[in-house]
């Protein structure tokens, strides 16, 4: 697994945290300014989704009921299915099974109107949910069957970099799929570029 920045503390040395092309100085002994908080993004492959417990993704509205998701298979197979024959809900919906160790969680919001205002709503629907379930390691799955790969790419930016900045996850596990890897990388290195203004530090795996 690649990693798009390094960081290295030499003893007796000034610490920097290489982010980009630029080396941001993380030294508070001399009166500089120390990174908000670090988090880590990683892209990882379908079959790596057993890494987090904890998912995000979209669904339409359609003749599925929760149990009927949840008991589809792998989480793949969900995602699949909620942006395909849909949930017969018309909110976001949260999916437990308490059976797995560890427990998994999968919470399904109706892909959202491209509406300015609407669309800022959703994203604060997302912030609050995430913000009381407190997950250290969120997961997103944003599946191509709803959504093609520039909007996935802009759904994505807002998304995670509000997350980032209102929760306190530290782990974000990001699925490529069918949109390729370059529509995934590209944003999220967006969000490493962006949050650097906020002096918080995004490393990127993949």
């Amino acid at each position: 697994m690649d990693q798009d920045s390094t960081q290295e503390i030499v003893p007796g040395s000034h610490a920097y945290a290489h982010v980009g092309a630029e080396m941001v100085n993380t030294d508070t002994e001399h009166g500089l300014e120390a990174p908000k908080k670090a988090v880590a993004v990683h892209l990882v492959s379908a079959l790596e989704m057993g890494l987090c417990s904890f998912w995000v993704g979209l669904f339409q509205r359609g003749k599925a009921t929760p149990s009927q998701l949840l008991n589809n298979g792998s989480l793949e197979e969900l995602f699949s299915q909620a942006a395909t024959t849909g949930l017969t809900e018309s909110g976001p919906v949260m999916l437990t099974d308490s059976t797995a160790a560890p427990a998994k969680f999968v919470y399904l919001l109706p892909k959202p109107n491209s509406d300015e205002a609407a669309l800022g709503n959703w994203i604060d629907e997302l912030v609050k949910t995430v913000t009381s379930w407190a997950p250290a390691k969120a997961g997103i799955y944003l599946a191509p069957e709803l959504i093609n790969d520039q909007a996935n790419e802009n759904l994505l930016l807002s998304m995670v970099r509000e997350l980032i900045l209102a929760t306190k996850t530290t782990e974000y596990f990001l699925i490529p799929g069918a949109h390729g890897i370059n529509t995934i990388l590209n944003a999220s290195l967006k969000i490493k570029r962006e949050l650097e203004r906020e002096k918080i530090l995004v490393y990127v795996f993949h």
